[in-house]
């Protein structure tokens, strides 16, 4: 959130169980681009999390930082998991994907100059980038380039 935390609640209990605070964590916090939390992704053992903070993976059960994830100068946007790898969407023209190590697997130029959204989908395998200008990027079938751009005129 914009005070700088992720919460996790307990939902059979409607209470707040714990809560981090990547920006304090020195390998995490980058002072010139705030405190904030702009992206969040969980997958069954995992968050992911960062927007002003350098964005990072956690490991759910111990709570601790498990690696800083890419970009180290950027504020993210968006972030989901894909099986064992972490998309991200930035500021910058770049879709990033990187493994649970936190090491770089590919590095994919975007239509947009923000990305606000990260969809994919398993049937037939697709991943649609979108964000700051009226285009959508498919990735397919491997997620590593842009096959296509879909142009939405603006008028």
């Amino acid at each position: 959130g914009e005070d700088g935390t992720v919460r996790l609640w307990d939902t059979r209990q409607g209470d707040c169980v714990h809560t981090l605070t990547p920006g304090d964590k020195g390998e995490l916090a980058r002072p010139k681009l705030g405190k904030h939390v702009s992206a969040v992704a969980l997958s069954q053992d995992w968050l992911a999390c960062g927007g002003g903070p350098r964005l990072s993976l956690w490991h759910l059960k111990s709570l601790a930082v498990a690696a800083p994830l890419p970009p180290t100068d950027q504020e993210v946007t968006s972030v989901s998991f894909h099986d064992e790898v972490v998309m991200v969407g930035c500021r910058g023209r770049t879709l990033y994907q990187a493994n649970f190590s936190g090491e770089v697997t590919a590095e994919v130029v975007v239509s947009s100059s923000v990305v606000y959204s990260i969809a994919h989908m398993m049937q037939p395998s697709i991943l649609c980038v979108a964000g700051s200008s009226s285009n959508i990027d498919i990735c397919a079938p491997s997620y590593n380039y842009k096959d296509v751009t879909i142009r939405f005129p603006v008028e």
